[in-house]
């Protein structure tokens, strides 16, 4: 496959104003957990999410769920299966310029090896999930009650 490179960002706003972005979001599990980042950037800034983002074009799901692994939190996985397809909107904020869609295809991944996760410099953490929780978003709340987490109060 041919190396992709970076859409430059004026040409990318404009994709972004005019149409939805294909996304892969990780379901990485380590036993009954979870593992979610800290976003540091919108959409969702601030919010506990799943690993992931956008599919390149001529990128398969399964590769680009494996790049992401690996450029977002440094884990080694192997592809197990798509647990389901949705979708995200986020209106335009103060903080962001225009009305952001995502189709999301939530990939559920096998960690290779047992290191701990590394995020990048998108991300101010992570933690492995063991319950769901009214403090994330509502898009990581139906995500984790699919997968039968229940709720709890964190301490």
């Amino acid at each position: 496959m041919a190396q992709i490179k970076p859409i430059k960002k004026n040409l990318y706003d404009k994709i972004l104003r005019l149409m939805p972005i294909v996304c892969v979001d990780l379901l990485i599990k380590r036993g009954k957990k979870i593992l979610l980042v800290k976003r540091k950037n919108n959409p969702a800034k601030g919010e506990w999410w799943l690993p992931g983002g956008r599919i390149f074009k001529t990128e398969t799901i399964e590769r680009a769920a494996r790049r992401k692994a690996r450029g977002e939190v440094g884990l080694s996985c192997s592809f197990k299966k798509i647990s389901q397809v949705t979708s995200t909107y986020f209106k335009k904020t103060e903080d962001m310029q225009f009305d952001i869609h995502t189709i999301n295809i939530i990939v559920e991944l096998k960690q290779i090896d047992n290191r701990e996760p590394a995020v990048d410099w998108d991300h101010g953490g992570w933690r492995w999930a063991d319950c769901n929780s009214k403090s994330y978003h509502l898009y990581i709340q139906k995500i984790l009650a699919g997968q039968g987490f229940k709720y709890r109060r964190f301490k």
